[in-house]
């Protein structure tokens, strides 16, 4: 079982929660366990009484099951509302942390549409052009990076730690646009090819990518709010042991 689910902090609308790797956000069924949402109902079960309380808790964000950082939920139905607007309008800034593979460059933007793969479908893919995305129904994404400190390990592998920050919130979206440019995320088994595994030494057991820091409006008030998570354990171990290296 991953580790527990942690609230960042919680007043009368939102509860902020930091999310281990490991544990999936929502429940698929009713009743399920082990998930962020059956933690948030048996700390509050009045959440049961939300849209699609049983299943979401009021979450109004999600994160890859392998992902850790910061979820938001909603307490009652206007702040649930509220959040879900402001995702869906993209006026909430997410900022990540991921390990890449390879040395990108400094900083740099993609912008390919994603669609799920026409033929795996736990995968999806960046579309190369216009007609692709047109093909395969690809949506809008933009992801911007810039790098925060470089490694080498012992075997000459050269990793990035990177700065990511996402608008929009396509599935798998900077996972699959990281791959794209050909920096994969550390540990990232979906979407790392064999070679670029078989030189992965980190041996993470999940990716590397983790949501630090989120701002919003708060929904009573309107204030801008910000939150942030530090690196969880695993991650900061890895990191010490690349400067180690």
């Amino acid at each position: 079982m991953a580790a527990e689910p942690r609230i960042i902090c919680e007043d009368e609308s939102v509860l902020v929660i930091d999310k281990p790797g490991g544990m999936p956000s929502a429940s698929l069924d009713e009743g399920e366990a082990e998930t962020v949402a059956s933690w948030l109902i048996a700390q509050h079960p009045e959440l049961r009484k939300l849209p699609r309380g049983e299943l979401e808790a009021g979450l109004a964000n999600r994160l890859d099951n392998d992902t850790s950082g910061i979820l938001l939920a909603g307490r009652t139905p206007a702040a649930y509302e509220s959040l879900r607007r402001q995702f869906a309008e993209g006026s909430v800034k997410k900022e990540y942390a991921a390990l890449v593979v390879g040395s990108p460059p400094d900083e740099g933007s993609i912008d390919a549409p994603i669609a799920h793969h026409p033929r795996k479908k736990r995968k999806m893919v960046a579309c190369e052009s216009d007609a692709r995305a047109e093909e395969w129904r690809g949506r809008p994404a933009e992801t911007r990076f810039c790098v925060r400190e470089r490694f080498a390990s012992s075997a000459g592998e050269e990793y990035a730690l990177l700065s990511v920050r996402i608008a929009t919130g396509v599935r798998h979206q900077i996972r699959v646009h990281l791959a794209h440019i050909g920096h994969p995320i550390a540990g990232d088994g979906l979407y790392q090819n064999p070679k670029k595994r078989a030189a992965d030494p980190l041996e993470l057991g999940r990716n590397f990518l983790h949501a630090s820091k989120v701002a919003l409006s708060h929904p009573e008030t309107g204030e801008r709010i910000e939150f942030s998570s530090p690196l969880p354990d695993d991650l900061r171990s890895a990191l010490e042991a690349l400067k180690r290296r």
